[in-house]
């Protein structure tokens, strides 16, 4: 469970100059150098301003960003959730006015994560409509603790939003699945068993690739290949022929990501799950396999192999158990960050992001005993694939020690594999030429897709009818006030329609709901049936019945765009074929390399086009490949770090107040290339390095570490740390010249610093000191308990006498005053006798 420990705050505020009070504590001179409001437009008026959006707010700064954001127009279906200690909640009034009590909610941690739950906020985090800003005092690092909670609130977000798209993807899914429909006319099942006895290695994208390609190459004839389709051209250009390529995805992004792997459909056999990215299967001019159901409301193909887990992995260490292999060996899968920090192999997508120092992943231990980073994501992926293994007949081996380690997956070196021989007959069963569909047995699954497409259509078409009745029924009852003969009636004709549609049309409800899996949990109510009122019934049935019509509504838009793709790849195998209305769709699906496949697979030598068809033709052909040859963007390792750097403070904090040593360690070891380009990489490293010597009890090399951040740069916390361990060293003197640098940042070290000047001597600056920040917080009983013992200890007992009545004044019951006090009294009695 995380937890985040509470800030000690000084209860004391200050008004600025523009008349606002605010907690010195918590946001220094913040608000002293221009007024809130002007600083809230510049940095945050545009990013408030985002519709439909759940703005989640880390820090309150003293309560003026939450009235700076209740003064605005709250955009359109859009909210606030702002997130603060308790102990700056007990210190603020913050009272939000009834009308916006929809639209703005204020919470401590505690109360957040169930806030984040509920339905009215979840649907913003499963959409990925929402938005987390961080106040100003928050993004200042100006409180350790506000980075804590900063982690916490980013982790429970991260961990709501991964649940969240677990129930939310089926829609992505069912898309995706209609989209398809024109090209997963092969199962992966005609695959099964057909590789007894037999070693497959399946490669992955991450770091430990790059360890075993040599052996992989002169091992190649001993194994099948199979390659997650990020990696494959990267394999292909190194001599390593790819057996089967494997893709999960159902993001758009799919084709930027592997766009390279679209030129190898000669010799590679691509597998994909049912829900693919259109973009990738629709464009992929050789032969195809799919897994998983082809068609939503249809159980036909239920023997087919099935894609479990979420990662592409996964997928294909099950599509090779499914296949009878009998050592499933996995390179490249490592499911977690190399020690250095890097998340991919070399030369391909994403290899040169770098390490991302700003985000807290989950730790996990590799097989070599070390312990390594890895996103949620994978984590999750380690689980589930842990949970197959164990049924499975295969056995799995990991071939790098650095992967992270799951039960049931053994870890050994190539060396100590034993391999039989892939026979050319084996081969042969994955030859791409061996899968690929005649023209004729593309038309008649097609023209089979069309007709089963068309019925359902159909069968759509009544049941919305049916679900506009209701809904028409629901709208009569709600303008009825009270339980009347009517409202009876009206009841009995929607259980009716609820009954038709439960028994003549269980099967589609069943995929309606599925797939409007949030839409229909708005229904749940908290609210005991048996307390409902009439009108609760009523608004409860419209609702439902709503979403029910609009849900169906878009299943059936859905079913028919996908009867209109079918059309249109018939028309594709159709003489003379009609150019323009294809085109029409290529482009409307975003799919212009099908201008290439239509050439290279359907275009008859004697189909003689129109110099119009061919221009047409050679016009999305050319930028088809334009697209394919442009250089994807790829974030320098040198530009993601730097641009990571505020968020890696606050990562280099949290791990410092949880005393994570390794990882300080692993933030070094990730730094240390970077830091002649950039300053701030500069000051993270040498600060991140104090830490770690602090950690291991080395004050002077921690002291050493700090020191080599230039002047220039040093912030409010580099100087808490030189303070620190100047104290620890009993360097005084650094400690002084130390605290009248800092004193900039908060009037909270006037004091501190005032203990040292008296330490070093130096009685009168030190008054000077604690008089100043006391004229400012007259009211401060610790300062003021400090100052009295100023006095006593420069022998000025009558003046430190006054400042600790001064106290009791404000605090009679103080203790330590009392205390004090006593024997100040008792030693100017003895002097006077």
């Amino acid at each position: 469970m995380m937890t985040v420990n509470e800030p000690i705050l000084s209860a004391v505020f200050s008004v600025s100059q523009f008349n606002e009070y605010y907690l010195p504590s918590i946001n220094r001179n913040t608000f002293e150098q221009c007024d809130s409001k002007t600083l809230f437009n510049n940095r945050y008026k545009a990013k408030f301003s985002h519709k439909d959006t759940l703005h989640i707010v880390i820090g309150l700064d003293s309560g003026l960003l939450a009235n700076y954001v209740m003064e605005l127009a709250i955009p359109d279906g859009s909210k606030f959730i702002f997130v603060d200690f308790n102990a700056v909640l007990n210190l603020l009034t913050i009272e939000v006015p009834d009308e916006l009590s929809e639209s703005i909610e204020i919470c401590s941690p505690e109360m957040f994560d169930a806030l984040l739950k509920e339905t009215r906020n979840n649907i913003f985090i499963a959409k990925n409509q929402f938005k987390v800003h961080r106040s100003i005092a928050v993004s200042g690092n100006y409180i350790d603790e506000y980075a804590q909670l900063n982690y916490f609130v980013e982790k429970k977000i991260e961990h709501e939003h991964f649940e969240s798209n677990i129930g939310f993807s089926q829609k992505i899914f069912i898309k995706k699945q209609l989209i398809n429909l024109s090209e997963t006319l092969q199962p992966a099942s005609i695959l099964k068993q057909k590789f007894m006895g037999k070693t497959c290695i399946v490669l992955g994208g991450g770091p430990s690739l790059d360890e075993h390609i040599d052996w992989i190459k002169s091992h190649r004839e001993q194994l099948v290949i199979f390659a997650v389709s990020r990696v494959a051209y990267k394999l292909t250009i190194a001599g390593i022929p790819v057996d089967i390529i494997v893709s999960v995805d159902p993001q758009d992004h799919a084709l930027t990501v592997n766009k390279e792997m679209m030129a190898l459909y000669e010799n590679s056999l691509f597998i994909c799950s049912y829900h693919v990215s259109p973009l990738l299967l629709g464009q992929w001019a050789g032969s195809v396999l799919y897994t998983g159901p082809r068609i939503p409301w249809d159980s036909r193909d239920s023997d087919n192999i099935l894609p479990k887990g979420p990662t592409v992995t996964n997928a294909a260490v099950q599509i090779a158990e499914e296949m009878g292999f009998e050592q499933i060996l996995l390179c490249g899968s490592d499911f977690c960050h190399s020690q250095s920090g890097a998340t991919h192999a070399k030369n391909t997508f994403g290899a040169d992001i770098g390490p991302n120092l700003g985000v807290m992943f989950e730790w996990v231990e590799t097989y070599s005993g070390e312990m390594a980073e890895t996103p949620i994501q994978l984590l999750q992926a380690m689980q589930s694939l842990q949970e197959e293994v164990i049924c499975y007949h295969a056995k799995c081996i990991n071939l790098s020690a650095n992967a992270a380690r799951i039960e049931g997956i053994q870890q050994l070196s190539p060396e100590q594999l034993v391999l039989a021989t892939i026979t050319p007959e084996d081969r042969a069963i994955l030859q791409p030429s061996k899968h690929k569909l005649s023209i004729e047995q593309r038309r008649k699954l097609l023209a089979n897709t069309l007709t089963d497409l068309s019925l359902t259509s159909n069968t759509f078409n009544a049941l919305i009818k049916l679900l506009k009745k209701a809904l028409h029924y629901s709208n009569t009852m709600l303008k009825i006030e009270g339980t009347t003969h009517t409202v009876v009636e009206l009841h009995r004709k929607i259980d009716k329609i609820e009954k038709t549609l439960n028994q003549k049309y269980h099967h589609f409800g069943s995929l309606i709901k599925f797939y409007g899996y949030y839409e229909f949990s708005h229904f749940l109510s908290t609210k005991q049936s048996e307390h409902w009122s009439q009108l609760d019934l009523s608004t409860n049935n419209n609702i439902y019945y709503k979403a029910y019509l609009n849900i169906a509504t878009e299943l059936s838009v859905l079913i028919n765009d996908a009867a209109s793709r079918v059309e249109i790849r018939l028309a594709e195998l159709t003489v003379p074929t009609d150019i323009p209305a294809i085109a029409r769709q290529w482009r409307q699906d975003n799919q212009l390399g099908r201008a290439l496949i239509w050439k290279q697979n359907y275009m008859p030598d004697h189909q003689k086009l129109n110099d119009a068809d061919i221009a047409l033709l050679d016009e999305i052909e050319q930028e088809y490949l334009q697209y394919l040859s442009q250089q994807s963007h790829s974030t320098s390792a040198k530009e993601a770090t730097v641009n990571n750097v505020e968020d890696a403070f606050k990562k280099l904090a949290i791990l410092m107040q949880n005393q994570h040593l390794l990882g300080i360690s692993k933030m070094i070891q990730y730094i240390s290339p970077f830091i002649t380009d950039n300053p701030e990489l500069t000051r993270l490293y040498y600060l991140a390095s104090s830490y770690q010597f602090l950690l291991l009890h080395e004050e002077s090399a921690a002291l050493e570490s700090i020191l080599n951040i230039s002047e220039e740069y040093r912030t409010e916390t580099e100087l808490k740390q030189i303070i620190l361990l100047s104290l620890k060293l009993k360097d005084i003197t650094l400690a002084e010249n130390t605290y009248s640098k800092i004193i900039v940042f908060s009037d909270d070290y006037l004091p501190h610093y005032a203990q040292i000047l008296k330490l070093q001597g130096k009685y009168q600056q030190a008054l000077d000191y604690y008089l100043n920040y006391l004229e400012k917080y007259p009211t401060d009983i610790p300062v003021l308990l400090k100052f009295g013992l100023f006095w006593k200890d420069i022998g000025q007992p009558e003046q430190a006498v006054s400042v600790l009545t001064e106290i009791l004044t404000l605090d009679p019951n103080n203790f330590a005053a009392q205390m004090h006090l006593q024997k100040l009294y008792r030693n100017l009695e003895l002097k006077s006798n």
